[in-house]
C-alpha cells in the first residue's frame, strides 16, 4: 500500500500519476490519500473533517445538508473524489 507524509506529496503524486483527478477545491487540509478505480486513481478526502471545515460557517446540519448536496452530491466525471467515511479500528 502506497503511503505518503503529506497532502503535498499526495498532490504531487496525483499531478504525476493522475493528473485528471478532480479536486475538491478549498479542501486540501481534507485529503487523505488516493483510490484505484476503473478510470484511474482518484482523491479521497475524510468526509468527517470536510462536515468540520464546514462547521467553521455553519451549524452541524446545515454542514451535513451542503456536504450531501453540494460536494459528495456533485459527479464531475469518472475521476470525481471519494469521501471516505469510515475505517476499522487499527487497521
Amino acid at each position: 500500500m502506497m503511503q505518503f507524509d503529506s497532502t503535498k506529496e499526495i498532490l504531487e503524486f496525483l499531478q504525476e500519476f493522475s493528473p485528471d483527478a478532480q479536486l475538491a477545491d478549498g479542501y486540501n487540509d481534507c485529503l487523505i490519500g488516493v483510490a484505484e478505480q476503473f478510470a484511474g486513481i482518484v482523491a479521497v478526502y475524510d468526509r468527517d473533517k470536510i462536515i468540520e471545515a464546514l462547521q467553521e460557517e455553519m451549524d452541524e446540519d446545515e454542514a451535513e445538508e451542503w456536504f450531501s448536496t453540494n460536494i459528495n452530491g456533485s459527479f464531475v466525471g469518472e475521476m470525481t473524489p471519494i469521501y471516505l467515511a469510515g475505517l476499522i479500528k487499527d487497521v
